[in-house]
């Protein structure tokens, strides 16, 4: 799926992903450190997740890579980016966020926990 770029706060974040109908995998890049999500249909994360929204596990798992895959063409109905706010980085953790323009908010779609993983490493990944 390939490369995107978040930023968030003035720091700059880059996300490299692979998928396929059973997985998910990220390889986060930051300045100096490197974390990785991988999540598929059997994900305790994906469970919980795909009940509160009331899907199955495959469609939540589709809906997650649509919005990695589109991350970089995502924009509110004045045409401005909103592709910072759909994933953002909170300490060890990748939180999928919506928007809802008519009521101006946020509302949370998924949280996934990143592993921490050697820098090398995640570039060998990208």
């Amino acid at each position: 799926m390939g490369l995107r770029k978040i930023v968030q706060n003035g720091k700059t974040s880059y996300m490299y992903s692979s998928s396929s109908q059973e997985e998910l995998f990220l390889v986060l890049l930051q300045a100096g450190s490197a974390h990785s999500m991988k999540i598929t249909a059997e994900s305790d994360t994906v469970q919980r997740w795909c009940r509160n929204l009331e899907k199955t596990p495959q469609e939540y798992l589709s809906l997650a890579c649509q919005a990695v895959e589109n991350l970089s063409s995502v924009r509110d109905s004045d045409g401005k980016d909103l592709k910072e706010d759909i994933f953002e980085i909170q300490d060890d953790h990748l939180v999928w966020k919506q928007y809802f323009p008519e009521k101006k908010v946020y509302g949370r779609r998924g949280k996934f926990t990143l592993e921490k993983m050697e820098y090398d490493d995640a570039l060998e990944n990208t």
